[in-house]
């Protein structure tokens, strides 16, 4: 890892040097001459003031060079303590450097390193023009495995995917409606502080994928390949291992407000016998105010993608429905099911939801579901949401039930203050009762998040959490983030974290989502982490990110967050999502942080698309609809984005 980053280092500076010296690549004799330009974006100049194509997006032209190709750096120098021994104390180094290039695409270097030996990698090369109309992405180091688009689209049945450390290469022709890819690595996750680290695990997994789009239809397929993979993190006996080997295969057919679209699996493992398949069809239709989509499946006993379990034993088919107008909206679906192994086993889990808008200050809504299949289960809600002089406030009941045996009765009660400019303050209280088959108790939950700038120059972020039982089980956590910009090349950022207990996990009454993961842990942990950082960018104006010749740009930050109630606001209780990959037009690629935060720090006015990464997501939880976000960003203006995720198959 030290030799890499060494390697990286010696690059970027290469790099920096041939930026701001090396001409665009010429064009061969007799080619001929372009076609005028198309006028480009001037912004508003007043007399006497510097050109803003020589002024910095801060206003700091001093500092900005606008020679060479458009290029960012981020430089970070990390000290912290272990979460769970605060008297060990770590260092560490994180860099992030991006370069656009004229005929070489975007490059991008993502390193994290410590001093123990733990950290991360990731090199990509982005939109790279090829002869024949080709461009190709290249990624090495921690990446995603790969998977057609066509793969990727919402579907009933949840495939899921890897993270690896390795090679991955794809290749796009948009005159050819053709797209190749491959990957291999080895599997882990990313963890760790002061720095996020890749944890690897045994074995190694190869992937190879392709689509062909010939309007109305696209065809895709994929194969991967697991070797001496383990479903532990130490495997101890040759058991633990297993070698696995399964194809996809998806044909999908757009037609004006039509969509259909046929899924096949197929699937060895080591640790079971035989061959399993899995064969699942989603249409969809879509007619004024209203979304339709229907399905039928058919998932076999022991059916796994490449080793990772997935649902099986499963067969059935579903119906859902969206429908919208300005002051209404109604979502609900109903599944029939029926087990493969034992096909006198059937059952029904329907969802309904219904929200609307009373006046400009008052909307209401209700939901729930309900399960016969494997054990009953029930839940549902009834919610308000009304503005007042203080802000914006919500209450919400819910009401559950597992297997006959579990009850629970909650009221929570939500508030965003009416603070001043650029502050804000979300509060959340509740309170309950559960009874089992074992024992009853009360729980009462208490939450608050504030932010907001205490100077021009410092920036405060708080959390603050706690959860107890009249069983005498209590949870209880708080995070405190202080940023300092000191000039506008270097910040000092310093994060305190504090957790003791072991909170409660929602459970899932939907039989086709991925399993929900239980607490990890009752131990406490405290954590304290500095972070000395610099920032620089450089280059001509010419590109901003996603630009054409001296337009005008702003920034994008933005946080994603575990949407548990699904209303696309973070409320206090809910936590960001960590190590999240995030793509700028599916070209720029940058990773969230501890928080959940990302940035682009210079992008070009106009329409974007943001998308969040399923694959680096921790299970259940995956991006809404086909996970495009997107935003319009304009000149001179910070962009702020708040992405909610959600459980697979909850509603």
């Amino acid at each position: 890892m030290k030799r890499a980053i060494a390697t990286l280092m010696v690059l970027a500076g290469g790099c920096t040097a041939w930026a701001q010296t090396t001409p665009t690549v010429a064009e061969p004799a007799g080619t001929p001459a372009p076609a005028p330009a198309s006028p480009v974006y001037q912004d508003r100049v007043i007399e006497g003031l510097t050109s803003p194509a020589a002024a910095d997006a801060d206003g700091d032209e001093a500092l900005y060079n606008p020679d060479g190709w458009a290029r960012y750096l981020r430089f970070e120098t990390r000290l912290g303590t272990d979460p769970f021994d605060d008297r060990k104390t770590s260092a560490g180094l994180a860099f992030y450097g991006l370069i656009e290039t004229p005929n070489y695409g975007v490059l991008s270097a993502d390193v994290n390193a410590a001093a123990q030996g733990q950290g991360s990698l990731t090199l990509r090369q982005r939109g790279l023009p090829v002869e024949g109309g080709w461009r190709v992405n290249n990624e090495a180091g921690v990446l995603g495995s790969l998977a057609p688009p066509v793969t990727r689209l919402p579907s009933r049945v949840y495939v899921p995917g890897n993270l690896v450390e390795g090679l991955s290469t794809e290749w796009s022709n948009a005159g050819r409606g053709l797209q190749l890819q491959a990957s291999s690595g080895q599997p882990g996750r990313l963890e760790g502080s002061p720095t996020s680290g890749f944890r690897a695990q045994t074995g190694h997994i190869s992937s190879m994928g392709t689509q062909l789009d010939s309007a109305p239809w696209q065809l895709a397929a994929r194969l991967t390949r697991a070797d001496q993979i383990s479903l532990l993190d130490t495997p101890v006996l040759p058991s633990d291992l297993l070698n696995a080997q399964s194809a996809q295969v998806s044909v999908r057919r757009e037609q004006d407000a039509l969509s259909l679209q046929a899924n096949l699996i197929t699937t060895r493992a080591s640790n079971v016998s035989g061959q399993h398949s899995g064969v699942w069809l989603d249409g969809g239709w879509k007619q004024g105010s209203g979304n339709y989509s229907w399905g039928l499946y058919w998932l076999d006993t022991d059916l796994s993608w490449a080793g990772q379990p997935m649902v099986n034993d499963t067969s059935g088919a579903y119906v859902r429905t969206t429908w919208h107008t300005r002051q209404w909206s109604a979502e609900g679906g109903l599944d029939w099911l029926r087990s493969v192994s034992s096909p006198d086993i059937t059952g029904v889990f329907a969802t309904g939801s219904l929200r609307g808008r009373y006046s400009r200050d008052l909307s209401f809504g209700l939901g729930g579901s309900v399960r016969h299949f494997n054990g009953n289960a029930w839940t549902t809600y009834a919610d308000a949401r009304w503005q007042n002089d203080w802000g914006s406030s919500s209450a919400r009941l819910s009401l559950a039930s597992e297997l006959d045996q579990t009850r629970s009765q909650t009221l929570t009660l939500d508030h965003d203050w009416l603070l001043p400019t650029s502050w804000s303050l979300n509060t959340s209280l509740s309170a309950g009762h559960e009874a089992s088959a074992l024992q009853s108790y009360n729980r009462w939950t208490a939450a608050a998040s504030l932010g907001g700038p205490v100077s021009a120059s410092t920036l405060l972020r708080g959390h603050f959490s706690t959860d107890r039982t009249s069983a005498g089980a209590s949870q209880f956590s708080t995070s405190l983030n202080v940023s300092w910009r000191i000039n506008p090349r270097w910040s000092l950022e310093s994060s305190y974290n504090y957790a003791r207990g072991q909170g409660r996990t929602v459970v899932l009454i939907d039989p086709l989502a991925p399993p929900t993961l239980l607490p990890v842990s009752a131990n406490s942990s405290r954590a304290i982490l500095m972070v000395l950082r610099f920032e620089d960018r450089a280059g001509s104006r010419s590109a901003p990110l996603g630009g054409r010749v001296l337009d005008g740009g702003g920034r994008i930050e933005g946080t994603v967050f575990l949407d548990a109630n699904r209303n696309g606001r973070q409320e206090a209780n809910e936590v960001s999502a960590a190590n999240a990959t995030v793509y700028l037009d599916n070209l720029y690629a940058v990773r969230t942080d501890s928080q959940g935060r990302f940035e682009f720090p210079f992008v070009s006015a106009g329409p974007h698309v943001v998308t969040v990464l399923n694959e680096t997501l921790p299970l259940p939880w995956a991006a809404a609809g086909d996970g495009r976000t997107s935003v319009e960003v304009r000149v001179r203006e910070d962009t702020r984005l708040s992405i909610g995720v959600v459980r697979q198959g909850s509603d």
